[in-house]
């Protein structure tokens, strides 16, 4: 079972263009919203991952806003696995949170 006190917030590559692309979008972008206001409700901890910003822009904005304004900023990547990647790797680490909900 999830225990939000156990629990971190994974956002990954919900960016520019190709996040216009996905079938049924503006149902995923609300319920994604929902879940990054839910998780600040519950304290749960977000890393927030971007792919190539400079290249397939940035995310879109009813997930940025919100996470901006909840100080976070995103991770930005170059490889396809966030596993992959040092600064997340080691930010996942200091969270110390045993499960992760991947969005």
């Amino acid at each position: 079972m999830l225990d939000i006190h156990n629990s971190v917030l994974v956002v990954i590559d919900v960016q520019g263009n190709l996040a216009h692309l996905m079938y049924k979008k503006d149902d995923f972008f609300h319920h994604a919203e929902i879940m990054v206001k839910g998780a600040e409700l519950f304290d749960i901890p977000t890393l927030w991952l971007e792919q190539l910003p400079d290249k397939l822009g940035a995310t879109i904005p009813q997930i940025a806003t919100p996470l901006q304004q909840q100080g976070y900023s995103p991770i930005a990547k170059d490889t396809f696995s966030a596993f992959q990647n040092i600064s997340f790797l080691e930010q996942l680490h200091l969270k110390q949170r045993k499960s992760i909900i991947i969005m």
